[in-house]
Order: C-alpha cells, then structure tokens, then sequence
C-alpha cells in the first residue's frame, strides 16, 4: 500500500509503499477513504472517514466487514490520559491506504454523510461540539463570540446556532463573513 512515512526530522515525510499493517486484538483493520486535516495532522495525522476490512476479534462484533466508519482520534470520555493512546502517537497515523484503528475509537457513518464530512467530523466538529456542548453547556439563553472563523471556529459557530443560541463571529479577514452568517451568525466583526 502507499502511506506517508515520517522518517526524521532531516528527511520528513515521505510517500511510500509499506505494508499492510497486521490486525491485533480489539482492532480493526480500515480502509482509508477520506482523511480532514488540522494544525495536529502535521505531527500525528490522525482524522479519516473509512471502510471496514476486517475485524480482531469478538470484542468488535457491533462491526462488520464493509460498514462506512469515522475514527475519533482518542477515546470517549474524554480524558486527559487519552492522548497517550492518541492514534498516530506512538502509532501510525492515518494517511495511508490502510491503517489500524482501536475498536473503541470506531463509530458507525450515517448514510446521509459522506466520507469527507465524517473525516471533519472526527475533529473539528468533535472539538467545537466538545468546547460548546460538554464544557460550555451552549444553550438558546445565551451570547456567544466565536473568534477565528477558520474550520474549527466555523464550525463551532454553526454548533452554537444550531443549538439557539446568538452568536457572533470575529475575524481579521472579512471574506470569512459571509460564510459565517450562513452558517449563523447574526453578525461578524473584525475586532
């Protein structure tokens, strides 16, 4: 298969051929089929959208070979210990033909989302969702700024008025505006 390989840091990354890696236990085996990118995926390279190719072992049974799956790069609950486990910590990253991915990390992709939505969804909407729904408890009585209406923040912006709330963006770029009062923004602001 062809992946990106970081060979060191006088050489960087590379294109290759590698191979295949060996299923373990509690993992499974995805095809690759769309992979998002992030300030993080220059080191670890870690939000995909896949398909399922074969299954470790009984722990994965919810699975089945050929089902469309996104792959959270850490684990749920959240918790700090988690990034020691990180996928491409330690381990492979994703962009690569194949990789291994732990069960637990594995959700099922609804048929109406498409692989490059799932591949954003594993980290810009988890963290935004994360930040405003888990620690921010964003609800329709509340004002909320969004500062930064790149991915992250564009899609955390479309989060908090999906969820009632008002909220307003800020960014040095004013082309960004336009797209953000479509995703809801009442009004947007450079400063």
């Amino acid at each position: 298969m062809k992946a990106f390989r970081l060979l060191g840091p006088d050489k960087g990354l590379v294109f290759r051929d590698v191979p295949i890696p060996s299923l373990g236990p509690k993992q499974v085996l995805i095809r690759v089929k769309a992979a998002g990118l992030c300030h993080s995926d220059t080191h670890v390279l870690h939000g995909v959208s896949d398909i399922i190719t074969e299954l470790g072992d009984s722990s994965t049974t919810s699975f089945k070979v050929g089902d469309r799956v996104a792959v959270s790069c850490v684990g749920h609950p959240f918790q700090e210990r988690n990034f020691e486990e990180a996928l491409g910590v330690g381990c492979d990253g994703r962009y690569a033909e194949y990789a291994l991915a732990p069960g637990k990390n594995v959700v099922k992709i609804p048929g109406q989302v498409d692989f490059a939505e799932a591949a954003v969804a594993t980290d810009s909407v988890a963290t935004a969702y994360h930040a405003i729904v888990a620690e921010g408890r964003v609800c329709e009585s509340h004002m909320v700024g969004v500062i930064g209406l790149d991915g992250l923040g564009l899609n955390g912006l479309a989060i908090v008025a999906h969820r009632g709330a008002r909220v307003f963006g800020v960014d040095i770029n004013v082309d960004k505006f336009e797209q953000a009062e479509e995703y809801g923004a009442i009004a947007c602001a450079t400063d």
